[in-house]
Formats: structure tokens, C-alpha cells, sequence
């Protein structure tokens, strides 16, 4: 473990201590953006924009900075989780244009929709090699409804009671949900009472509807993502929260983005992490848009 030197927090000596020789170089409006976050206070989305574009002198300071937080939060202890990713199925009608999973379901060489057999064996294969957790997720077949979800998730807890279920994103509670007869809060009991332990919060990209529009008009919006975020949050539900970057989106989508997350977290504390994803250019229509 490298060896460290806790600086107090507060004002432009702290600046000072984490890079002097950057300093004379930095934009004062970075250094006291800075300066203000490593007191503690809340960085402005505007704020965030300016940091999002430092280049150079500004980009040093602002990671050294960083991780200074960072280190003042967390340590450097890191842990992990061994989990394995299933994907039922690669069929998929929403039509994202950043994506090179889906497949047709009339795909006779690179369709599939697993028979639940499969989806066990997998299991079985991930305990063999130490995992305590899968993540469940699948394309949105059109000849699917909500009790196949639940269908999966009793036969997983049937044979492996104490492996860890981290499954479905907004986009298919959003599927299952509109194919049920229940309400949101109801619908979402109804599958941690089947054994969904958490929930991964992809299916967000950007989290604003001008870009959302743009990369898959078919996909939940904005507003919806939100809600079913905060009503499996209200049910003790807990989910990660993502966002992919690298593609047609600006700084202050980004911006937005992680402000309408602080936001969510503010107010239910559900998030377990924030995932960022890059944009993966290959066998899909966007890199070519």
C-alpha cells in the first residue's frame, strides 16, 4: 500500500499541498471550484461543466483533487464481489441505436432465449468458480411478460438459496410492470419476494431526453427511469446507478445527469455505487451516425 500524507481540508493551501507546480498554471475559476469542494461544499452543475472540460494543468489539479476525496472517504482498501453475468436472452425489439447485442428473434444463427435449464447451469458454474452473486439481465422479447422474471428468480432461489440476485434494469421493470395487472411497488414486492436481491441501474445512458431521443426513442424516458428507481429505493430495494459517456452527449448532459443521481440519493440513499460506462463503438448503428 502506497504511503500517504493527510492534508486538512480547506481553501488554496490545500490546493497548494496537493500540486504546487500545477498551480500557477490553473484557471483560478478551477482552483477555487476546487478549493470549495474539498471543504466539503456542493459542487454547482454549472460548476461541474467547467470541470468536465479542464484540459491540461486544470485536468492534473482536478484528478489529483480527486483523489485526495477519494482517499479521505475510502482508504485505499478495496473490495469486490464475484458475480457472474447472465444474459437470458439476446432478443431485443426497443431498437437502441448504441447497441450491438440485440438480435431478431428469427435469427436462426446468433438469436437465443435460454430454457431455464441453462440459465441454472450457469449458476451452477459461477458457484463452482466462487461467485456470490449473479446479474440476471435480457433483451425485451416481445413474447415475454412480467411472470417470466418472476419465473426466473423462484427457479434460481428454488436451487441456490443463498446466492445473491442482481437483476433486471428499469427498462425491464418497465416491460414486466406494463404486463402485470399491479402497481409499481407492488410489481417490484412482487419480485424481491421472489428473490430479487438488488437491482443494477443501467438502462439509463444519459439521463436526458434530448440525447435518450436520439440514441433510442423506443427506451423508457427520463422520468420514468426515475420512478422506478425511487419506488424500488421506497421498498428497501437497493440498485446501482450508471451512466455511459463517449458518444453524442455534452458536458452538460452529463452534468445534469450526475445531478439528477445526487438528487435521487439525497432523498432514499439506495444507491450501492455509480458505474460509468464507456460508449463500445463496435457492431452497432451510433458509430456510424
Amino acid at each position: 500500500m502506497r504511503e500517504t500524507t493527510p492534508v486538512p481540508r480547506g481553501g488554496s493551501a490545500m490546493l497548494d499541498d496537493l500540486h504546487p507546480r500545477l498551480n500557477e498554471n490553473v484557471n483560478p475559476r478551477i482552483a477555487a471550484i476546487l478549493d470549495r469542494t474539498l471543504e466539503g461544499r456542493e459542487l454547482s452543475s454549472e460548476e461541474a461543466i467547467l470541470l468536465l472540460g479542464a484540459e491540461a494543468a486544470d485536468f492534473h489539479l482536478l484528478l489529483r483533487a480527486a483523489d485526495w476525496a477519494r482517499e479521505q472517504d475510502c482508504g485505499d482498501d478495496v473490495s469486490y464481489v464475484v458475480c457472474r453475468n447472465i444474459n437470458f436472452t439476446n432478443v431485443c425489439y426497443v431498437g437502441c441505436s448504441f447497441c450491438g447485442f440485440a438480435r431478431h428473434k428469427d435469427d436462426a444463427l446468433e438469436a437465443y432465449d435460454h430454457p431455464m435449464e441453462v440459465i441454472l447451469e450457469k449458476c451452477t458454474s459461477a458457484i463452482a468458480r466462487g461467485a456470490s452473486e449473479v446479474c440476471i439481465q435480457g433483451g425485451i422479447h416481445p413474447n415475454k411478460d412480467h411472470t417470466h422474471y418472476h419465473e426466473i428468480l423462484t427457479a434460481i432461489k428454488g436451487e441456490f438459496p443463498d446466492l445473491h440476485i442482481h437483476a433486471y434494469s428499469p427498462e425491464e421493470i418497465d416491460f414486466g410492470h406494463r404486463t402485470s395487472e399491479m402497481e409499481l411497488d407492488e410489481y417490484l414486492q412482487w419480485l424481491v419476494d421472489a428473490g430479487l436481491g438488488t437491482m443494477p441501474g443501467t438502462a439509463a445512458e444519459i439521463l436526458d431526453d434530448e440525447i435518450r431521443d436520439i440514441l433510442s426513442p423506443k427506451k423508457l424516458k427520463t422520468a420514468r427511469w426515475q420512478e422506478i428507481i425511487r419506488a424500488a429505493h421506497g421498498i428497501g430495494l437497493r440498485s446501482s446507478s450508471t451512466l455511459m459517456y463517449g458518444h453524442i452527449e455534452e458536458h452538460r448532459h452529463i452534468a445534469g445527469h450526475l445531478e439528477l443521481l445526487r438528487n435521487i440519493q439525497k432523498d432514499t440513499g439506495g444507491f450501492t455505487e455509480f458505474v460509468p460506462l464507456g460508449f463500445i463503438h463496435e457492431r452497432n448503428m451510433l458509430y456510424n451516425f
